[in-house]
């Protein structure tokens, strides 16, 4: 007649399994330590004997990570351009467009966005010096009032005194009234 079989508790089958566990872990790392030595002799040897492939490799990897991350670099440095570049016709477009207010001027290069309350230098200290930074908060702001465009030459006289356009004017309508 066959062995009946033991029956066991819950807690005596748990701690069956562990005492396995931490064997099986012991035995693992037994042999682990047992063949290192000699994969790590492996590993150099073949290292040693395919040098040269490994850092044609190496090399390779290096210039094509090179080559991506310069066309990476030049997509990003087009990206920006292109957005400043829309943000700044934007700009000009909410204000009348590439077209000095005071001459007539029409050459975007020389223009430039004016403060018409003469209050810049207080407001770039709140925004941030630079014409983007003045061009996104214009556009967060919706294109408040404010604001004109001019030439460089009329904005710089316009701070002197009198832009001399305008005194040309007033003194024609002066004439014309006497």
């Amino acid at each position: 007649m066959p062995p009946r079989p033991v029956e066991r508790t819950a807690e005596q089958i748990a701690l069956a399994a562990q005492q396995r566990r931490e064997r099986d872990r012991a035995n693992c790392r037994r042999h682990y330590w047992k063949d290192h030595e000699r994969t790590l002799q492996r590993k150099r040897a073949a290292r040693e004997l395919n040098k040269s492939h490994i850092l044609d490799l190496g090399r390779a990897a290096y210039a094509r990570r090179k080559v991506t991350a310069v066309e990476s670099y030049q997509r990003r440095l087009e990206r920006q351009r292109t957005l400043r570049q829309e943000r700044k016709d934007r700009c000009y477009a909410a204000y009348g467009g590439y077209i000095c207010r005071c001459c007539g001027v029409t050459e975007p290069i020389f223009l430039s966005l004016d403060h018409i309350a003469d209050d810049g230098a207080s407001h770039r200290r709140e925004i941030g010096t630079g014409a983007h930074e003045l061009y996104r908060w214009l556009i967060k702001h919706n294109f408040p009032l404010g604001f004109q465009v001019l030439c460089h030459n009329c904005n710089w006289a316009k701070a002197c005194g009198g832009c001399p356009h305008q005194v040309r004017l007033d003194d024609e309508v002066e004439r014309m009234v006497v």
